[in-house]
């Protein structure tokens, strides 16, 4: 008993998830205790990274330091906070210009609707009448140029 309560109050438990690329060394976007229960099993908080983290790259950081170990500690953990960061990366967009052709070239490869079914599948079906259009639009332009 007495080396979980030095080990908690030591502050040695430490989780780091990186989510698609991480970011380590990315932008703090939050910084802040998350409210934990029983032994640490049971949490309150849920942030959605999408609302915190547009780039959808980011390393959260979730650590028991000294003062949550303590309060820990002083609560024999029944109330168990953990200090949370998370960091972002970059998020900027650019814009590029396509025509019509080329557009229609991207949506008819093989891999342009997995790639909409993956990243948001509620577009899927108008994925597949953009893929149907495009495919059209390309066949009318082979017909006009023979």
């Amino acid at each position: 008993v007495c080396a979980f309560a030095v080990s908690v109050a030591a502050g040695c438990m430490r989780h780091t998830y990186d989510v698609g690329a991480g970011a380590p060394r990315g932008e703090l976007v939050y910084d802040g205790w998350e409210n934990k229960w029983i032994f640490g099993l049971v949490g309150e908080t849920q942030i959605d990274l999408k609302d915190v983290c547009a780039s959808g790259n980011a390393t959260i950081h979730d650590e028991t330091d000294f003062l949550t170990g303590l309060v820990g500690l002083l609560t024999f953990t029944i109330y168990r906070p953990s200090k949370v960061t998370i960091r972002c990366a970059d998020g900027s967009t650019g814009q590029i210009e396509l025509d019509q052709e080329t557009a229609a070239k991207i949506a008819t490869q093989p891999e342009f609707l997995a790639y909409v079914e993956a990243v948001n599948p509620l577009l899927l079906d108008q994925a597949k009448t953009a893929v149907e259009n495009a495919q059209a639009f390309l066949n009318a332009k082979t017909v006009a140029q023979r």
